[in-house]
């Protein structure tokens, strides 16, 4: 069986360790990469939104103190789940927390490049993002499903997403208790949900709360 080929995009300044970070990766017997090389956070961003990658290595330190905040920012903002593996001299865990929590997948210190943790942080870091993957593709749809319905059963579902019974969203709303069953009506049958459970999950998964 052929190994996957992984394209990987490597954002670091320093020519030795992006020669390193290749022959360590050379190294991995069940994987395959191809790799573009960029030495500034402008060029990686040209380079993700020209094309398609499925791993990111990043410096986070580079050249005139530039960091690597524009690439987790541009990863974000594309919404691509694409994995980005953070690198650092420094075995800095509060530096790791922070990255962690602006998008990057993992975090790795460059002195453990030749070590087996290479390999173990970067099938972390494709795992997750396929969970990511899949979380936004549930969102999307859930999205989409709901879009069918008129601005009041949304309101509707909503309100029942909080919890509240017919009665209590006719008070909310000004509105007949009957009217609101109507409402809740259309929305199982233009949704396909089966129970109020599907509707509060679909409601929740759309605004990214499931």
């Amino acid at each position: 069986m052929p190994k996957p080929i992984l394209q990987t995009l490597i954002v670091e300044d320093d020519c030795d360790h992006a020669e390193l970070l290749q022959i360590a990766l050379s190294r991995l017997n069940d994987l395959e990469f191809e790799i573009t090389r960029c030495m500034t956070c402008t060029e990686a961003v040209h380079e993700l939104s020209a094309s398609q990658f499925d791993l990111v290595f990043l410096d986070y330190w580079l050249d005139h103190g530039e960091t690597g905040d524009m690439v987790l920012d541009e990863v974000q903002r594309s919404k691509s789940c694409i994995p980005v593996v953070v690198t650092s001299s420094a075995d800095d865990i509060y530096l790791a927390t922070t990255l962690t929590r602006a998008g990057a997948s993992r975090y790795l210190c460059k002195r453990d490049l030749n070590t087996k943790l290479l390999s173990q942080t970067i099938r972390e870091a494709l795992q997750d993002s396929q969970a990511s993957r899949r979380d936004h593709e549930d969102q999307t749809l859930a999205a989409e499903t709901l879009d069918q319905l008129t601005p009041r059963e949304r309101e509707v579902a909503g309100l029942i997403a909080e919890g509240l019974l017919s009665k209590q969203i006719a008070g909310r709303l000004g509105c007949a208790e009957g009217t609101i069953n109507l409402h809740r009506s259309h929305i199982m049958s233009k949704t396909g949900a089966q129970s109020v459970a599907d509707v509060v999950r679909m409601v929740l998964m759309s605004n990214g709360k499931a």
